[in-house]
C-alpha cells in the first residue's frame, strides 16, 4: 500500500479495517487529461468523466475482496473538476494499486440518471481489472453496497509491459503486402483510418447552413473560435461590394468565385471537422478573399473610429496570436476527434490546455456543432455576424475620400 497520508481517520465496525478518509485539497489538483489512471514518477493521476455527478470519491484498496477501502479521497469540485472531468494526483501510488470510484448524483431513471453512491464503480478508462473470489454481477443491480464483491480497477503502467522476448519482425513492406505468390498483390482490408472516417461521417448530418456555421463558430473546430480577428471580415463584406460597383468588379469576382465556392463546398460536406484539425487548414485556397475582407474591415474601423478602432483590432488580434503561438509550440493541441467530442462533450485540447494553465475558459463562448448543445449560442453568434455586416454598411461615409478642389470628383459632385 502507498505510504499513509495525513487526513481524517474514520473507524469502521468490528472485523473491518479502518478507512482513512482524505480530502482532495490535501493532494495536488492533478490533470483532466489523459482519462483513467496514469502513472508518473511520484504517484498517479486519476481522471474520470461524469457530466451530471455532484461528487466523486476515489477509493484505494489493498485487496480485491476488502469490505471497505483503505483510503477514500473526496475530490473537491471547486479545484478538482474541469468541465465534466474530475481529477486528482495522488503521490505514492504505483502500478498495481487497486482502486474504484463512488459517484454521487441524481437518481432519476426516467431521465437516465441512476447514480448510487453505495456502489463501487470501475474506471471506464482503466487498463486493468481484478475480480474478487466472491464476485456477483447481480449485486450491482441490488440495493445496498457491493464493496467486497465488486470488481476493482488496477493502476497499470504500459511502459513496464513485459513483451517476453517479442521483437519487431523487420520484414520488408513488399513481403508484408504480398499475397503469397510473389506478385506483390495484396487483399484489401479496411484500416483503422477507414473506420475512423466512417464513424466521423456519422457525427453530424451537415448541410450548407449548418456546415457554414460550424466552419466559422464551432467551439472545437471553428475558424472564428480560434482566430477572433476574423470577425472583422464581416465588417469588410459591404466595403468589398462597394469596390465591385466602383469599377473593380473583375478583381472582386475572381476573389469571390474562388473563395465562396470552396467555402460552400467545405461547409456542405462538413470537412471542417472530418479529420479532427481546426478548420483553418482548409481555408488556404480562399485565404486571399479572407485577407481582403479582413483588411477592409480593419480599414473601415480605423478610418471611422481612429484610436477606438485600433483598440478593437488589438483586442481581437491578441488572442488570435496567442492561439497561433500555442499551436506552433505544441502542435498536438490542434488535433481532436469529432467522435470524442460528440460522445463525451470534451471541448478540445486547446481549451482544456488554457483552462488547466490559466484558469480561463474561452471555449464556452462558442457553440458545439459536433455535439448540438449550443443552439442559443449559435443564434447569438449569427446575430453578431449580421450586426458586423450592418456596421460595415453604416461606416460608408467614413470610407469616402475627401474631394480635392479642382479634382474630377469635386466637379462631379458640384
Amino acid at each position: 500500500m502507498p505510504p499513509a497520508m495525513k487526513g481524517k481517520t474514520t473507524s469502521i465496525s468490528a472485523g473491518k479495517p479502518a478507512t482513512e478518509t482524505l480530502h482532495g485539497r490535501d493532494f495536488t489538483t492533478g490533470m483532466s487529461y489523459p482519462l483513467g489512471a496514469t502513472v508518473a514518477a511520484a504517484g498517479a493521476n486519476f481522471s474520470l468523466f461524469s457530466r451530471s455527478a455532484t461528487g466523486v470519491e476515489l477509493l484505494l484498496f489493498d485487496r480485491a475482496d476488502e469490505f471497505s477501502p483503505r483510503r477514500i479521497i473526496e475530490l473537491d469540485p471547486r479545484t478538482q473538476r474541469t468541465y465534466h472531468y474530475w481529477h486528482v494526483f495522488v503521490p505514492g501510488v504505483n502500478a498495481g494499486q487497486l482502486y474504484g470510484y463512488r459517484v454521487y448524483g441524481p437518481s432519476d431513471p426516467a431521465r437516465g440518471m441512476r447514480f448510487d453512491s453505495a456502489k463501487v464503480l470501475l474506471d471506464p478508462y482503466g487498463r486493468g481489472v481484478v475480480v474478487p473470489p466472491n464476485y456477483r454481477r447481480q449485486a450491482a443491480a441490488q440495493l445496498g453496497e457491493n464493496t467486497a464483491i465488486a470488481m476493482k480497477s488496477v493502476v497499470a503502467d504500459p511502459s513496464a509491459y513485459d513483451w517476453e522476448g517479442d521483437e519487431p519482425l523487420h520484414r520488408p513492406l513488399q513481403q508484408v503486402l504480398d499475397d503469397g505468390d510473389g506478385s506483390g498483390r495484396c487483399y484489401f482490408m479496411p484500416s483503422a483510418g477507414y473506420y475512423l472516417i466512417r464513424d466521423q461521417q456519422t457525427v453530424l448530418s451537415s448541410g450548407p447552413l449548418a456546415g457554414l456555421a460550424g466552419l466559422l463558430f464551432d467551439r472545437t473546430f471553428g475558424l472564428v473560435s480560434h482566430a477572433a480577428i476574423y470577425l472583422l471580415a464581416f465588417v469588410g463584406i459591404v466595403p468589398l461590394w462597394r469596390r465591385a460597383r466602383r469599377g473593380h468588379g473583375a478583381e472582386v469576382a475572381v476573389l469571390v468565385l474562388s473563395g465562396v465556392l470552396l467555402i460552400g463546398y467545405i461547409s456542405d460536406i462538413a470537412y471542417w471537422w472530418a479529420d479532427g484539425m481546426p478548420s483553418s487548414r482548409y481555408l488556404v485556397a480562399p485565404l486571399p478573399l479572407l485577407a481582403v475582407l479582413l483588411a477592409l474591415g480593419i480599414e473601415a474601423l480605423v478610418l471611422a473610429w481612429r484610436r477606438v478602432g485600433w483598440v478593437i483590432v488589438a483586442l481581437l488580434a491578441i488572442p488570435s496570436a496567442l492561439v497561433t503561438g500555442l499551436y506552433t509550440v505544441q502542435p498536438e493541441l490542434g488535433y481532436d476527434l469529432a467522435v470524442d467530442v460528440q460522445r463525451s462533450g470534451y471541448p478540445g485540447r486547446l481549451w482544456q490546455y488554457l483552462y488547466d494553465h490559466w484558469g480561463v475558459d474561452p471555449g464556452l463562448l462558442f457553440p458545439s456543432l459536433v455535439r448540438p448543445d449550443g443552439t442559443v449560442t449559435l443564434v447569438v453568434w449569427c446575430a453578431i455576424a449580421l450586426g458586423l455586416v450592418v456596421v460595415g454598411a453604416a461606416l460608408r461615409p467614413a470610407l469616402r475620400p475627401a474631394a480635392v478642389p479642382g479634382s474630377p470628383a469635386s466637379s462631379e459632385t458640384g
